[in-house]
């Protein structure tokens, strides 16, 4: 059953959103210069016709009116023209936040410490990939319509204290609801975004079960138990939705309250300062045009207040990939030109959160030399691959690689030297991608002495497309064998110093497991095979038999 926890991110959103705000502070410079430029032209416009209508009021001659006819045509056009400008500006920096998001994500998948793996579904947990165009879409509108509004709301409050100070006053009450509106009403916000999106995913999460599952959900009681529980996280998913939608929908009224009262009690205070003589027509009818811009941007203000949120909820999102704790990326440089000597001393690994391996494992491995590790299911062949590659450390003990300790070594340099074979991991591209993937620079000749070595290059050539036909991420077309075979061709052409092979070889049919075994034992690296099978292990220099011994740590 699909879990509705999800990891959370450590830091806050409004955090990664200053960090973004440092990287893009030139673009964003550049906005804001272009904003200020919108904001006093839009201040000219209703003086413009201020002086229209004084020159219509005092019946003066046409001439006049064409000019500030004009006047108001520039101001309009270079308005709209510092807005197309804003829009590529935006448009810049939302191209920039997608590839420096996808880098840095791939960056820390790749590295990703082991355990992230067993404890997450790290393929679901890479859907919140996509909050890249909430952030996207939610940044540009708060950085061009959402300041846009709250320059205009404020530049047009100031203005009018020139009309009179009463319009001063009253302006400095409306922005104080409106912060009321925002920081009281709203204290919440950001909570219930992240919570509601927390709910989408575990529903998301659970759609994703249902759709990699080919039989579970189509026989039996199965079906019915998927809509159930489609039922159950949707419910839990509209819960969340309808908390945070509260906040949202009080701030709507609260904000529809102000422009209402406030709009009405500034038209009554400006016609009250005609009657009194304090601004004359002209002036409250410019007056009047500030006034409802004013009120209309603090409106339009609330109401993307939800880009808000929803901005910090997709920070949030990506933020839980973004601080996946990291493998360790000192060490000395490496200087590696043939096969590896490895040596193992007293090495324990663990079995699970209480318990530990207590096999002890020590041998040395000459370069270019070979090796099974025999061992039932249970007794730690795996845990001890990782920990030879250095994915997980052991217990106790140390692994060596050309006498030099693997905790002393830059762990991502080595692995440019490394290979562990587990299971079928096929890309969804050509075969020959596929087989090249660790040394892209090989030839198709070489690609192809290998695969038929193997006994997969006839198989392949009577695809439709050859070696570049693309392949499922399941191994389709080829059948479950080929798609093992295909894994130790892209070894062997990777050539790498030391090779690990971690039961791939025990389910192959008899005639692939020799030519796969021919093949690599003819090959100049160290070679490691893992195996439950004894007739594969006798077929190796040494053997090494491993009997799971626990006891609590």
């Amino acid at each position: 059953m699909a879990s509705t926890h999800h990891p959370s991110s450590k830091i806050r959103p409004t955090a990664r959103m200053a960090d973004i705000l440092r990287l893009e502070k030139s673009d964003i410079i550049i906005l804001m210069a272009l904003m200020l430029g919108v904001g006093l032209i839009n201040l000219a416009v209703p003086i413009t016709i201020q002086t229209f209508i004084n020159t219509v009021t005092m019946g003066s001659l046409i001439k006049p009116l064409v000019i500030i006819s004009f006047m108001l045509f520039v101001f309009l056009s270079l308005v709209g023209f510092l807005y197309a400008l804003e829009f590529y500006v935006v448009e810049l920096i939302q191209r920039r936040l997608f590839v420096r998001t996808a880098f840095n994500i791939a960056e820390k998948i790749s590295m990703a410490r082991l355990h992230m793996y067993e404890r997450n579904n790290m393929v679901e947990l890479v859907n919140r990939f996509f909050e890249v165009t909430t952030v996207q879409k939610s940044l540009g509108t708060l950085l061009t319509t959402g300041v846009a509004t709250i320059f205009q709301g404020l530049t047009g409050s100031v203005l009018l204290i020139f009309y009179s100070v009463y319009f001063g006053v009253m302006a400095i009450i409306i922005i104080m609801v409106i912060l009321f509106i925002v920081f009281v009403i709203g204290r919440r916000g950001e909570m219930t975004a992240i919570s509601e999106s927390h709910a989408k995913y575990s529903l998301a999460a659970w759609l994703e079960t249902i759709a990699r599952s080919l039989n579970t959900f189509r026989f039996s009681s199965g079906e019915g138990f998927a809509m159930q529980h489609v039922d159950v996280l949707s419910k839990h998913y509209l819960e969340k939705r309808q908390s945070h939608f509260r906040i949202l929908f009080s701030q709507l009224i609260g904000g529809v309250f102000i422009y209402a009262v406030g709009g009405t009690t500034m038209l009554a205070l400006g016609g009250v300062l005609v009657v009194t003589g304090e601004i004359n027509l002209g002036q409250f009818v410019a007056a009047e045009l500030i006034i409802f811009t004013v009120m209309a941007s603090f409106l339009r203000f609330i109401g993307q207040l939800e880009y808000y949120y929803d901005l910090l909820a997709g920070l949030d999102k990506l933020g839980i990939i973004q601080d996946l704790p990291q493998e360790r990326t000192n060490g000395s440089p490496v200087q590696i030109t043939g096969p590896l000597k490895l040596e193992l001393f007293e090495v324990c690994t663990e079995a699970a959160s209480d318990r530990v391996i207590t096999n002890d494992i020590t041998f040395q491995l000459e370069a270019g030399r070979d090796i099974a590790i025999l061992g039932a299911d249970g007794s730690g062949k795996s845990k001890l691959a990782q920990v030879i590659v250095g994915l997980r450390q052991p217990v106790h003990g140390r692994v060596q690689l050309n006498n030099i300790d693997l905790n002393l070594l830059n762990i991502e340099a080595i692995r440019k030297h490394i290979v562990l074979l587990h299971k079928v991991e096929i890309i969804e591209a050509s075969i020959r991608d596929n087989v090249k993937i660790w040394k892209p620079d090989t030839d198709i000749e070489n690609i192809s002495a290998v695969l038929e070595q193997l006994g997969l290059l006839d198989a392949i050539t009577r695809l439709e497309h050859g070696a570049e036909t693309k392949l499922h991420f399941s191994g389709a077309p080829l059948i479950r064998d080929q798609a093992k075979l295909l894994m130790i061709a892209r070894a062997v052409v990777a050539q790498p110093a030391l090779l690990l092979i971690n039961e791939l070889l025990d389910t192959l049919e008899q005639e692939s497991l020799d030519k796969a075994l021919a093949v690599l034992r003819n090959q100049p690296f160290t070679l490691v095979i893992l195996t439950r099978s004894s007739a594969i292990a006798n077929q190796c220099e040494r053997v090494i038999s491993l009997e799971a011994k626990y006891r609590r740590t």
